[in-house]
């Protein structure tokens, strides 16, 4: 398509705006009145003949590079647009603003949470910006023609930056919208296990856990690999007394093999005290006829398939 250079005075007393600017106006219309520079220069719209159209007040300028066609007030929705727009490529609505964008929060105030997995560069008025080491595929989604972070993601960033009333009203909403995946969710703690957000998240998501007798959703996907494989039953959580007084909780326990089965998150074994102590807690099992196997949770989530042909010979070698 032709660039287009700016009209002549001539052109610019004609009624109605020129063709190149309803063009842009119609891919505005499609992602709440906001358009970017580099979509206007893909439109065939010189930067000089945009620049025009900004002092004529066609176009009103958002953030450097981003420019709203609303005639009006700026929706909340194209707050949002725009401040991804202005982040460059890669980034994604995120924290609040992506809880507003999922509908599990109302929208409140006027500044947008952006993620990125590079530097933030120059700052940009009313966008907070946040760099992410990393972004995985399951991290990220399109909503509304929007990119944005999932809703296990959003929850995460959620609970290491909003007070906890919210953060529970979006479990809530999640919830009640049936798109609370514990799965998913446990499965990013696992993975992001030095994350601001897990521990606050995890007191948050006690109440929407299925089974109380389980304290992880590694507990849970490892029971659901050890039934899927047709092991015997175990015990979840039971009370292992000590002969001299007092006892432990082991996650799981097959007494007929004389097993018993914990499984380690990263965040609660990490410190050396802890480590030790596991350690003094399972020579104190074995003396109970129980000796015991640790999985982490990294294990029972990126290496099932290992985990249940471990788990099936540990079996056969135990009856």
């Amino acid at each position: 398509m032709p660039e287009v250079e700016p009209e002549t005075d001539t052109q610019s007393r004609k009624v109605g705006p020129p063709p190149a600017y309803r063009r842009i106006a119609a891919v505005a219309a499609r992602q709440d009145e906001v358009i970017s520079l580099a979509q206007l220069r893909a439109a065939g719209v010189l930067e000089r003949c945009a620049q025009r159209w900004a002092r004529q007040g066609r176009l009103r300028r958002l953030h450097r590079g981003v420019f709203s066609l609303a005639a009006g007030r700026v929706s909340a929705a194209g707050r949002r647009r725009a401040a991804v727009l202005a982040c460059g490529e890669g980034a994604v609505l995120s924290h609040r603003s992506a809880a507003e964008q999922w509908g599990l929060l109302r929208p409140k105030g006027s500044r947008v949470h952006v993620t990125t997995i590079r530097a933030h560069g120059r700052r940009r008025a009313g966008v907070v910006g946040h760099r992410a080491r990393r972004l995985l595929p399951d991290d990220v989604t399109v909503v509304q023609g929007l990119p944005c972070t999932s809703i296990a993601r959003t929850l995460l960033d959620l609970a290491a930056t909003a007070p906890r009333h919210e953060l529970e009203r979006a479990i809530r909403e999640a919830d009640f919208h049936r798109r609370l995946d514990l799965t998913a969710i446990d499965s990013l703690i696992a993975r992001c296990s030095g994350h601001r957000g897990v521990s606050k998240l995890n007191r948050a998501l006690k109440s929407h856990r299925p089974h109380g007798r389980y304290r992880s959703g590694s507990e849970i996907r490892f029971h659901e690999l050890w039934k899927s494989a047709d092991l015997p039953e175990l015990e979840v959580a039971p009370w292992v007394p000590f002969e001299e007084g007092g006892g432990v909780e082991p996650d799981f326990v097959w007494r007929t093999g004389g097993i018993a089965i914990e499984i380690d998150e990263r965040a609660s074994h990490a410190r050396v005290a802890a480590f030790e102590e596991d350690r003094r807690r399972d020579r104190r099992v074995l003396r109970e006829g129980l000796q015991t196997l640790r999985f982490t949770a990294r294990e029972v989530w990126q290496e099932p398939e290992r985990l249940v042909r471990e788990s099936r010979s540990l079996v056969r070698d135990r009856r």
